[in-house]
């Protein structure tokens, strides 16, 4: 008998020992939010992945509370953000949460002082870092001044490409605030412009007598639907009319606009779908991004230009171990039109985010890429730093930053099926990396520096920024 029962207790205790536990969950009560001056109490609750009267999981609460934190930090309406539980009752399993934001400046004057080349190195390197392809002006932001998340900005840019701007980011348009409106107007001119490519770098033309050669408008306008928190839709229309000299077109590139034309007029459509898990826009450190571009340039009222593209991209990031961060991005373009397109809509490896580090002096123009982008990051340090006594705008006075340090190695391909001639660097695969320090300040802007080698060896310092705007 005593053998039986000592056998029961065994199979019991072996059992419990395998059986789960029952998960602990704890119910949201009351969501705090202080140090929102200007943002509506309702902006910040859309960004959480809970509200009250939802149960979170115990085990799972630090882990939610800083991916809410992230969420709030990636509007780029706040400098700082802290998410906190202000009570927790034990007996009634109950918790209440105290969010404080610190919120950016409302009005952001920023003087403009530009290159007007695609990056430093260009300048630098290419021009002997002439003050005569120096953009200045001033660009006036203003950002969230009603609480809505809503931006204005009014650019009026002098020097090289003389540019006057506008665009704004319009509040929600209904109640569950997922459809917002976007505007934006430009126009520029330029006196002097890139007219060919050759060997890998762009070949800029002036006139003796210093006119203008180019110039440029475009007006679009964007419908923003974002059902989600991560995923959103973007609807984009818009008018662009480009004029080129005749003489410098005729004498330099008649395919700049193809077939020796001189004004090119067309309207353009663009769909985005992304779907963004990051912790932060710029310098993420952990999550994922998924999307796709499908724009069409010309729909046959002008007959200028008939182009049709996809551009699938994805980025992860993963800590491995504490302060390790490793990258990986894929980006592609693919032209579903493949006749011949104008040299000046003609890009590919080299422009904006395109690049492959190495090869900042030059330019894979193609109708197709794909591009590799992988780094491995050591967070070296991570402090704020108090401007208090010298900074007059409130909003910026504690600045928070972070200093890394990067191992990067880049491929991709450049498909260039029409203007390959004198640009071997077109129709291959290119292969460039090294070393960097990627600081980051007020959770919104980056800046690299960047140890760099190409397959042909070439060596050379790159820098790099960004900002979330």
């Amino acid at each position: 008998m005593a053998i039986r029962q000592l056998t029961t207790i065994l199979i019991i205790l072996f059992l419990g020992a395998w059986t789960p536990v029952a998960a602990q969950f704890l119910k949201v009560t009351d969501i705090e939010v202080t140090g929102n001056k200007r943002t509506k109490e309702n902006i910040i609750l859309r960004e959480l992945q809970f509200e009250v009267g939802e149960r979170i999981q115990q085990s799972q609460l630090a882990e939610v509370l800083d991916e809410n934190r992230s969420n709030l930090l990636a509007t780029g309406l706040f400098n700082e953000v802290i998410l906190n539980v202000k009570e927790w009752d034990l007996e009634s399993e109950e918790i209440e949460v105290l969010i404080i934001v610190t919120e950016n400046p409302w009005i952001v004057p920023i003087p403009i002082f530009e290159l007007a080349d695609r990056n430093f190195n260009v300048w630098w390197n290419e021009f002997n870092a002439s003050f005569s392809r120096v953009n200045y002006g001033l660009k006036l932001a203003l950002l969230n001044a009603w609480g809505y998340g809503e931006r204005f900005k009014l650019t009026a840019q002098f020097g090289y490409t003389p540019k006057f701007e506008f665009s704004t980011l319009l509040p929600f348009l209904d109640n569950d605030q997922t459809v917002r409106l976007e505007l934006k107007a430009t126009y520029a001119v330029n006196k002097e412009i890139a007219v060919i490519n050759a060997f890998n770098k762009k070949v800029f033309e002036a006139q003796p007598d210093e006119r203008v050669v180019f110039r440029r408008q475009n007006y679009r306008v964007g419908l923003i639907f974002r059902p989600a928190i991560f995923a959103t839709h973007v609807f984009r229309v818009g008018f662009a009319n480009n004029w080129i000299d005749e003489e410098h077109m005729l004498q330099f590139n008649p395919d700049f606009f193809l077939d020796e034309r001189t004004r090119q007029r067309f309207v353009f459509a663009e769909y985005e779908l992304r779907y963004d898990k990051r912790d932060l826009p710029i310098l993420p450190t952990k999550g994922w991004l998924a999307g796709v571009n499908f724009y069409k340039n010309g729909f046959g009222f002008f007959n200028d230009i008939s182009s049709t593209y996809i551009e699938p991209r994805f980025e992860i990031y993963h800590s491995f171990a504490p302060r390790w961060i490793g990258g990986l991005s894929l980006r592609g373009k693919i032209g579903l039109e493949r006749d011949k397109q104008p040299y000046y809509n003609y890009s590919g490896l080299g422009y904006g985010g395109n690049y492959i580090r190495g090869y900042e002096l030059f330019v894979a123009d193609g109708m197709d890429f794909f591009l590799t982008k992988m780094s491995m990051q050591f967070k070296l340090w991570q402090s704020s730093i108090n401007w208090k006594k010298i900074m007059p705008i409130k909003g910026m006075r504690a600045m928070p930053f972070a200093i890394y340090l990067a191992a990067n190695y880049d491929t991709g391909y450049s498909n260039d099926p029409y203007y390959f001639n004198t640009n071997d660097f077109t129709n291959r695969w290119l292969h460039g990396g090294g070393i960097a320090v990627n600081i980051m300040i007020y959770n919104t802007a980056v800046f690299q520096i960047e140890c760099s080698v190409n397959h042909l060896g070439q060596k050379g310092v790159f820098l790099h920024s960004n900002t979330a705007f």
